[in-house]
C-alpha cells in the first residue's frame, strides 16, 4: 500500500472516494446528508479545500488504485479568556472503499496523521464521529481515542 500526499489534480478523485462514507452517513441521517454523488459541486469543494496552507489531504493506493483518503486540518487556536493557546490535528474526513476495508489501509491512513503531527511537533489529535457509526468508532477506539465531548440535539417537529 502506498500513501502518498494528494495533488490539485486529485479533486475528482477525491470526490469519488468520499461517496463512501457519504452513503453510510445518507442512510443513517437523511435529513442532514445530501445524496452521495460525484458532481461539479463536490469537485469543486474539494478543489478549493486542496489548496489551502493548513489542509493535509492523503490518498491510499493499492496495486495502482486510490482505496481510501484522510483530510486533514492544522488547527491554531489563539488563547482567549477561556481557554490556552492550542495547536492539534483535526480528522476531518476519512474513507476507505468497502472492498478495501479490514486490510490496513485506515492504519496506513492514520500513520500518515501521525508522522505529519510528528513533522509538526503536534501532540494532539481530534475527529468528530456520529454516534450511529459504531465501525467508526471502534475502528478509533481500537487506535487509542477517547470520547473527550458530546453534542447533543432536539428535532422541534414531528417529523425525526
Amino acid at each position: 500500500m502506498i500513501i502518498r500526499q494528494a495533488t490539485q489534480a486529485d479533486a475528482h478523485l477525491l470526490a469519488e472516494l468520499s461517496t463512501h462514507v457519504q452513503q453510510v452517513h445518507v442512510e443513517a441521517r437523511p435529513r442532514t446528508f445530501r445524496p452521495a454523488e460525484v458532481s461539479e459541486d463536490l469537485i469543486t469543494f474539494y478543489a478549493d479545500l486542496l489548496p489551502q496552507l493548513d489542509n493535509y489531504f492523503f490518498i491510499a493506493e493499492e496495486g495502482g488504485t486510490a482505496v481510501g483518503y484522510v483530510f486533514v486540518k492544522h488547527i491554531n487556536r489563539p488563547i482567549n479568556p477561556y481557554t490556552h493557546a492550542d495547536t492539534f490535528l483535526h480528522i476531518d474526513q476519512i474513507s476507505v472503499n468497502p472492498d478495501a476495508r479490514g486490510k490496513g489501509c485506515g492504519k496506513a491512513l492514520m500513520q500518515a496523521v501521525y508522522d505529519l503531527a510528528a513533522r509538526h511537533s503536534i501532540q494532539r489529535i481530534t475527529l468528530d464521529v456520529w454516534q450511529f457509526n459504531e465501525t467508526a468508532i471502534e475502528f478509533y477506539r481500537n487506535l487509542g481515542f477517547n470520547p473527550f465531548m458530546q453534542r447533543m440535539e432536539i428535532f422541534l417537529d414531528e417529523s425525526n
